[in-house]
């Protein structure tokens, strides 16, 4: 067995003395180091976008909502719902999307339907009955939002759906 010779051991102390005194210069100097640069000047803060500044007024009623819909959407609706409708053949759903991620859906035969969305999914139980089904709120090539529907009267089919004015911001 070969063995290592000496000067290895000194050479090794040699490099950690010469790494602990670095280390120590490092800290000494740390502070005088950082007063040396030249501080960066200051970013200006963003501004919002014009359109974004104007607030709108905080007890504004809604306004009335059209009289083709049913109450059963328009009931609990206050100026943050979002009502929209959709086509199914030649008669036409409507759906209320709440603040609390409630969403109620009235299909074409007046089955109302209630649920809480997660995630843009949620599964609708008819009121007062035993019918249910589940629908995802998605965004449709063209940009516009789309619901897909699984299970119930309208299985595997997709509507877009048209935003209606006054009460909808989507």
């Amino acid at each position: 067995m070969k063995r290592t010779s000496p000067w290895v051991f000194v050479a090794a102390a040699a490099v950690q003395l010469a790494a602990l005194g670095l280390c120590v210069w490092a800290m000494e100097h740390w502070g005088t180091l950082e007063n040396e640069r030249t501080p960066l000047p200051e970013r200006p803060a963003p501004q919002p976008p014009r359109e974004a500044i104007g607030v709108a007024e905080p007890g504004a009623e809604p306004p009335l909502p059209p009289s083709s819909l049913p109450a059963f959407l328009t009931d609990g609706a206050d100026s943050l719902t979002q009502l929209a409708r959709a086509g199914a053949g030649e008669q036409s759903v409507a759906f209320g999307f709440y603040p609390d991620g409630n969403i109620r859906f009235v299909d074409v035969d007046g089955g109302r339907y209630a649920g809480k969305a997660e995630s843009a999914r949620a599964r609708m139980r008819e009121v007062d009955g035993t019918r249910a089904f589940t629908v995802q709120i998605g965004v449709a090539s063209d940009g516009g939002l789309q619901a897909t529907f699984t299970g119930g009267a309208h299985d595997d089919e997709t509507f877009p759906l048209e935003p209606l004015v006054g009460w909808s911001v989507a």
